[in-house]
């Protein structure tokens, strides 16, 4: 039997690994991935343009670097494989991330490194176009002297000991963009999405404090996607469940979350910490991490359906890198599948605390308000048939009055909940049924000394009377008629605007 090489042109080949699918933040991470691997304790990522308008992408580390044989291992296409052994922290798989994930973005990598500070820079560099013009797989050297000059040319900070890489001619991120404002505005966005992604991906770490990481010379902050941090004021998950599972010897640990209320988040700024972009029902579903790693997130892969009543529930789901060959994971790392023999094991767990999850949104269904400022929220329990009665956070005026609390919020939310656990349904029940009872009256000076008061306390803090105005014009406030109610406001209004 003969055997005939078919060994795949360079030229051609090349181009196809170009078209894997990275998308910027994930060809980076990839990178990060190696240099946490490599034990690093901070990791600058730059994106600038040179003197002709082109981007230039480095990402430089402080970890363990690389002799002349580490390096030339890891130039390599596919210098280390999933079958080799890997350290428990190593967060490489195919041994093709280094290069894959640079290919996809730029034309020109280069790679320079250097174990010990006694020792001289070393480095290599692939040109794209050189490859598919000599249709050979030839990278470059670099010695000393010609590193040290490149490092001088990106302007990020430069360890001791470590490893830089560097993109040029990155015609990915520049395709398409005709004038320098598109390209600025293209690269700022992508910058913009470089930073929430790894503050997501690498939260773990970052929460530790293992691992420091800066974007354009931005320290980023940890994501908290569980909603498990927070001031001592704001509200914080519920953990659901947790059990470690077992397979074929691999450690994966499961946990399943519930997410505080939206009323309850804390408002915008804390819930773009917990998802990215705010948006909770794009973030639900399940949260593969892979050594602390987030590898796939948003999806439920077909356990429960993704829908705005699940919104709340999320599961963490940890393995090491000794379960790799259950997770169908992709060379990008960005895609992980459930395994069949541990998805039956859970099902149930995600499934409960989905409806759990659903029962916040469905259970209790939001009535009708009389009017859009009334303060008072009216529910309906589908399992118990009652109503309860609860005061509208959002409502113009009580958002107002909570805001002056500051620090002291828990404590106004614990005074409206006790409020509203104590209020007298039953009592008004009875009243209504008694036919002489009476729920209006008409004139009263009385119940316009109240108005007046109240009015001037919403006035000391800072509420606006047309805010006011809104919040008692549809309430019957003291058991006024509409047409006295009104009366009493637009004389209140004079008086305040005397006193001015």
């Amino acid at each position: 039997m003969s055997e005939i090489d078919l060994s795949p042109p360079a030229s051609s080949l090349i181009e196809s690994i170009r078209s894997i699918g990275y998308s910027f933040p994930f060809a980076v991470a990839d990178l990060i991935d190696n240099s946490i691997s490599k034990d690093a304790k901070r990791i600058d990522i730059s994106v600038t343009r040179d003197q002709l308008n082109k981007l230039t992408v480095s990402i430089s580390d402080n970890g363990l670097g690389m002799d002349h044989k580490e390096l030339r291992v890891a130039m390599s296409l596919g210098g280390k494989g999933p079958s080799d052994t890997r350290d428990s922290k190593d967060m490489g798989r195919f041994g093709l991330g280094l290069k894959t994930a640079s290919f996809s973005q730029a034309r020109v990598l280069t790679v320079i490194s250097r174990a010990s500070s006694s020792n001289d820079w070393y480095g290599i560099s692939w040109d794209l176009d050189q490859v598919i013009k000599t249709n050979k797989w030839f990278a470059s050297e670099l010695d000393a002297d010609k590193c040290i000059e490149k490092l001088a040319t990106i302007g990020v900070l430069i360890p001791e000991v470590g490893t830089v890489v560097i993109w040029n001619s990155c015609d990915r991120l520049e395709e398409g963009l005709q004038t320098e404002d598109e390209l600025s505005l293209h690269v700022n966005r992508e910058i913009e999405s470089l930073q929430k992604i790894l503050s997501l991906v690498y939260h773990k770490l970052l929460e530790k404090k293992i691992t420091q990481i800066y974007v354009n010379g931005l320290k980023l902050e940890p994501m908290d996607p569980f909603c498990t941090h927070g001031k001592d004021d704001e509200s914080r998950s519920q953990l659901i469940f947790e059990e470690p599972v077992d397979v074929n010897g691999a450690k994966i640990n499961v946990r399943g979350y519930l997410l505080p209320h939206q009323s309850r988040m804390g408002g915008t700024t804390r819930e773009s910490k917990i998802s990215i972009d705010g948006d909770h029902v794009a973030n639900q579903g399940l949260y593969l991490y892979r050594v602390d790693r987030l590898i796939a997130w948003g999806s439920w892969q077909s356990i429960v359906r993704k829908s705005e009543a699940n919104k709340l529930a999320r599961v963490d789901i940890s393995f090491g890198n000794d379960a790799d060959e259950l997770w169908k994971l992709d060379i990008k790392k960005s895609t992980a599948i459930l395994p069949a023999i541990i998805k039956a094991r859970i099902r149930d767990l995600i499934r409960k605390m989905s409806t759990h999850s659903s029962g916040v949104f469905e259970k209790r269904l939001k009535m009708r308000k009389t009017s859009e400022n009334s303060v008072w929220c009216r529910y309906y329990d589908r399992d118990s048939q009652l109503i309860t009665y609860e005061v509208d956070r959002s409502q113009p005026a009580i958002q107002a009055l909570l805001d002056q609390f500051g620090e002291n919020a828990d404590l106004a939310e614990s005074l409206l909940e006790f409020i509203e656990s104590t209020f007298p349904a039953d009592l008004v029940k009875n009243d209504l049924a008694i036919s002489t009872a009476k729920f209006s009256r008409e004139d009263d000076e009385e119940a316009y000394t109240n108005l007046l008061d109240l009015a001037s306390q919403m006035k000391a803090a800072g509420i606006n009377f047309e805010v006011f105005k809104n919040s008692v014009i549809d309430s019957h406030i003291y058991g006024l008629d509409q047409e006295i109610l009104e009366k009493y406001l637009e004389k209140i209004r004079k008086v305040l605007n005397e006193s001015i």
